[in-house]
């Protein structure tokens, strides 16, 4: 078990976790541009940064291991070896690795030597670098000449670095002088001036703070960017400043440097009464500011100025990392507010039953509502992540399945910055990762399939996110071959789903490969085959409160459109009545409301009741009856009709009284007491009393059993 600096190894984990997720992308695009050096760039930067943190926090075995990725890297920058399939497979692996070593930190559970078990039975890392080296210096053609390259490597740039931390850089992890100590082993120092200004007096010193600063002029064969590379972890949080300069400005800083005088003549001046201070202070007044004079006379470009301040004040911006219990319990906190304001509301309106003139209170309540509104969303805000990391995982997936099936498809994503409840993401994870991976196995076909059809040979499948009246709209769509009806119908008669004198609508007969156990894999693989998968899809969606639908055209491809809430917790619906209880229906299943004029039921085969809605029919569902079974009592005519929407179908909802719209505090059923069919969750009215939220397809799915009963 290695010696861990357990003070600094959380900030190191949360750190890693990012960092691995961005290099999971980085490696997929450079496996699409192999030769890009900006690409090889990034990568190297990231198994850099985990490197020196993991060394920094005493994981000497991952800086080890991840020394030798990153060395296969550099040699790929400098063009002595070729980045191809085999290298990126590499990559991947040791990726894979590094997060098996995290997990094992995370449970305190590292066996010894975890780098040097080869659990696959292949060659270790360093076998593999050195076979990728030697097929390669057989078989490919240096771009650039060995002896230019040399050349080039033999220039030497020239640079100033004025170093400086901020003073409680010691408590998070960083030695600076580790960081002086790695430049020294890159770079050719010349010049190093130590600032000691900000050193208090020894006995008001905190020896667990840092004082110094430096200004260091040094050459070295590393460009500007590799230099950079080497306050990497440090330069976004401490102002450190990097500038190349020419030999000869370089040479005339570091003498004026060495010929300066530390005590400035105003503080001399001064001091031997001279000059006063009004004096001092009007004569600064004039003084240009050194990035003027430094541009003026031609030592920097002023665009580095620019640069320089611009980073100043993207560095600035301060994050700070919040456990996520806090702010499960701060929207607790909002959500019981929403509910006291509520039940204030109420109490103002019964007031106003008694002529009681509660205008000004009216109004400090509207002033609340608005404000409670202003604080949910700031706290649901907070908990919002954009959408971008989940998709991003999906590259490494679709190449190795793509591989897998001898396919070439490509990958888009749009609308990454699309944000999303933190809980939620995680939770449509997996639902989108059975998607892609149907897309990929039934819906893409071949180069040869493509070409046949007058297709290009890279398919396409997209990912996309973007907000719409109040929800966030996630589609996986491709242009593959799309949706089979005939064959789906053909299967869902075989596996006895539907009777052969069905009339089903086609967004009925795509909704099928939601059916458990359904698919139209001709053989089982380990991708699909096997019916489950699609309907375990559709079940998690709808715990998040969401509902899909599905768009296709044979030949050109087919479109998932996942429809979920902003957030689990609260949520807009409609207040109904009916035989004296109230419910809620979720906003996002209405489509339309209205009294009917006259008569509008008719039955159909099977006691099915229907009534003609914009010129179709669709299934009547009686509240009364399925909730209660209770007959209704009223006459047609005095009801309410509310359309709803469910696996992309509509049913007509027969309540007696519509309340109105509303935002909802969803409390679980199951938490408080149990689930039940039919009901999704409580809300806490008003005026104290308890309203049902119904769970659209669970009261469908009653109605047509209580219907098949009578």
């Amino acid at each position: 078990m290695p010696d861990i600096e357990q003070e600094f190894l959380s900030v190191f984990l949360e750190e890693a976790e990012d960092i691995l997720q961005r290099l999971e992308s980085e490696l997929v695009e450079l496996d699409k541009n192999k030769t890009d050096n900006d690409v090889i760039n990034k990568v190297f930067r990231s198994f850099h940064t985990i490197k020196g943190s993991g060394g920094m926090v005493g994981l000497s075995e991952l800086a080890a291991y991840t020394h030798t990725l990153e060395s296969i890297l550099d040699r790929a920058r400098s063009r002595e070896v070729e980045i191809n399939e085999e290298t990126v497979s590499l990559f991947l692996k040791g990726l894979d690795k590094i997060k098996t070593y995290i997990g094992f930190i995370k449970k305190d559970e590292i066996p010894d030597n975890f780098f040097e078990i080869d659990e696959s039975g292949t060659q270790s890392i360093s076998d593999n670098t050195q076979t990728i080296n030697a097929n390669q210096e057989e078989r490919i053609e240096i771009e650039i000449k060995e002896e230019e390259f040399k050349d080039k490597r033999l220039e030497k740039n020239y640079f100033q670095i004025n170093l400086a931390f901020k003073e409680d850089i010691l408590k998070i992890g960083t030695n600076p002088l580790l960081l002086l100590k790695e430049l020294s082993e890159n770079a050719e120092l010349d010049a190093v001036f130590p600032n000691d200004s900000k050193i208090p007096d020894f006995q008001t010193a905190d020896f667990s703070l840092f004082y110094l600063k430096w200004k260091i002029y040094c050459q070295s064969s590393l460009s500007k960017n590799e230099i950079e590379e080497i306050f990497i972890f440090v330069k976004d949080d401490n102002p450190i400043e990097i500038y190349q300069l020419d030999k000869n400005k370089y040479e005339d800083l570091i003498l004026h440097e060495k010929n300066f005088d530390d005590d400035k003549i105003g503080t001399i001046l001064l001091n031997d009464g001279i000059l006063s201070e009004k004096d001092l202070e009007e004569t600064l007044k004039t003084q240009k500011e050194l990035g003027v004079i430094l541009a003026e006379t031609g030592y920097i470009d002023s665009s580095m100025i620019k640069e320089s301040q611009k980073h100043k004040i993207e560095k600035e911006q301060s994050f700070i990392r919040v456990n996520t219990e806090k702010l499960d319990r701060l929207l607790n906190f909002v959500s019981e507010l929403i509910i006291s304001h509520s039940r204030v509301y109420s109490l103002i309106n019964q007031l106003s039953k008694y002529a009681v003139d509660s205008m000004e209170l009216t109004n400090i309540i509207s002033g609340l509502e608005n404000l409670t509104r202003e604080i949910q969303e700031q706290v649901m805000s907070i908990r919002m992540i954009p959408l971008g990391p989940t998709f991003i995982q999906f590259n490494r997936l679709v190449r190795e399945l793509a591989k897998k099936q001898n396919k070439k498809i490509e990958l888009e994503i749009i609308g990454a910055e699309t944000e999303l409840d933190k809980n939620m993401i995680e939770l449509i994870s997996d639902p989108l990762k059975h998607m892609v991976r149907n897309s990929i196995d039934h819906g893409l076909e071949t180069p040869e399939e493509r070409k046949a059809s007058g297709k290009k040979e890279t398919g396409t499948l997209i990912l996309e996110a973007y907000y719409k009246e109040g929800n966030v709209i996630i589609e996986v769509r491709d242009d593959g071959k799309g949706l089979d009806k005939t064959r789906i119908l053909a299967k869902a008669l075989e596996k006895e789903l539907i009777h052969s004198d069905q009339n089903l609508s086609e967004n009925e007969i795509f909704n099928l490969i939601f059916q458990p156990g359904f698919s139209t894999a001709e053989q089982v693989t380990d991708l699909s085959g096997r019916g489950v998968g699609m309907d375990v899809v559709k079940q998690n969606i709808e715990k998040l409160r969401g509902r899909i639908e599905i768009e296709s055209e044979d030949g050109k491809g087919a479109r998932f459109k996942i429809i979920l809430p902003l957030t689990m917790a609260i949520i807009d619906g409609m207040l109904v009545k009916t035989n004296n209880t109230y419910y809620v229906i979720p906003l996002l299943s209405i489509v339309e409301s209205f009294k009917p004029e006259k008569d509008i039921v008719s039955s159909v085969e099977g006691n099915v009741e229907v009534i003609e809605y914009r010129n179709e029919y669709i299934p009547l569902v009686r509240l009364n009856e399925i909730l209660y079974s209770v007959k209704e009592s009223k006459n047609f005519q005095d009801t309410i009709i509310i359309i709803v929407e469910t696996n992309g179908k509509k049913y007509g909802f027969q309540i007696d009284e519509l309340i109105g719209q509303q935002q909802i505090v969803v409390k679980s059923l199951e938490a408080n007491y149990k689930n039940i069919e039919g009901l999704a969750g409580a809300t806490i009215l008003g005026d104290g009393r308890v309203a049902l939220i119904l769970d659209i397809e669970g009261v469908v799915k009653n109605a047509m059993n209580y219907r098949s009963r009578r």
